[in-house]
């Protein structure tokens, strides 16, 4: 989890450092969100500590909410690169742009179809807590780790692009 924080913070502030610069250089006048540090450290910092709360107490809401955090700094980043395009004028900058709105359109549709909906259609989860009544029914804020399932082969091509893409 640390290298992850340490990857996932400096990734965010190089993105928003890389707008806020070309955003200045454009001369853009509209409003751009990773124009502003606290804003860009902020949104990046709460959701490593969501994530970080969520390994330390093992409750599962917390990873809901840090992709929720996730979704609104791919929103941001998505505004501010739509921005950067209407203004450039070279075709590198352009096509910069443009691939950064569409990773960032990446981000929010995989956080928002992918990610967050385990925690409201886990149908294994709640199978589980049905099966077993000592759990007294699970719920979509409880995590149900299975080592050996399936999920983990499924999950080797993401881990795989996350830490070496």
């Amino acid at each position: 989890r640390s290298v992850a924080t340490i990857g996932e913070i400096a990734f965010a502030v190089q993105v928003g450092t890389y707008i806020a610069d070309t955003a200045k250089r454009l001369a853009v006048k509209g409003k751009i969100w990773t124009s502003s540090d606290a804003l860009v450290w902020g949104t990046v910092c709460f959701a490593e500590i969501l994530s970080w709360t969520g390994v330390v107490s093992g409750n599962a809401r917390f990873f809901c909410i840090e992709y929720f955090t996730w979704c609104g700094i791919a929103i941001m980043w998505a505004w501010d690169s739509a921005e950067l395009i209407g203004k450039s004028k070279r075709w590198g900058d352009m096509f910069a742009h443009a691939v950064l709105l569409f990773m960032s359109l990446g981000l929010l549709s995989f956080n928002a179809l992918m990610e967050i909906p385990h925690f409201y259609m886990n149908h294994q989860r709640a199978a589980a807590g049905l099966a077993d009544d000592m759990m007294g029914g699970t719920s979509m804020w409880e995590c149900l780790q299975e080592p050996d399932g399936p999920i983990w082969i499924k999950r080797l091509p993401f881990f795989f692009c996350y830490f070496f893409g």
